[in-house]
């Protein structure tokens, strides 16, 4: 995305001024309430504006980065991903395609760790209605039958089994 002499674009600083200010989202230091909502809300006007560009697939990589990497961030990343949902349903609907990809590619590469905090950003887009409660509970059914499949170690089924239990609490008032 560099122009002909190696410079960054004008759209481009604005887009990496945006990635970092995702990346440190409630870093700031404060850790006051109104603070980090409206935060949010503003990187939210910030994502509609890009879901729509040709910043889409890199604006959805750093929510996914930031939901593997960043565990202690799951919270925030899924509100203002909820936040978007609002005006923006169908970038929603990427997202989780998106996130169905690279947990199947984690899992696939045994980082479990990293699928683990994405299948947790998604819980916490259930509990902010985001995302359908019921095609979440497809998603870890479909996770929990590996279990049954023949010759499956023990330690990959368990492993699997602990992916689904360690989600639960993050959605549990929908679930219920």
């Amino acid at each position: 995305r560099r122009q002909e002499g190696g410079a960054l674009g004008e759209e481009d600083l604005l887009f990496e001024k945006f990635r970092l200010s995702l990346v440190r989202l409630g870093e700031d230091g404060s850790k006051m309430t109104e603070d980090l909502e409206s935060h949010i809300i503003k990187l939210s006007e910030a994502v509609v504006s890009y879901s729509t560009s040709s910043y889409k697939d890199a604006l959805i990589s750093v929510f996914l980065d930031c939901a593997c990497y960043c565990p202690f961030k799951i919270n925030m990343i899924g509100s203002l991903i909820s936040v978007v949902h609002r005006r923006e349903p169908a970038f929603v609907d990427v997202f989780l395609t998106e996130a169905a990809e690279r947990i199947s590619s984690l899992l696939a590469a045994s980082q479990w760790m990293e699928a683990k905090n994405i299948l947790r950003c998604i819980a916490e887009m259930v509990s902010d209605e985001a995302c359908s409660c019921d095609s979440f509970l497809t998603w870890l059914t479909l996770l929990l039958n590996v279990t049954e499949e023949q010759f499956i170690p023990q330690d990959r089924s368990d492993t699997f089994v602990y992916l689904v239990l360690s989600v639960l609490p993050w959605c549990n008032a929908y679930i219920q």
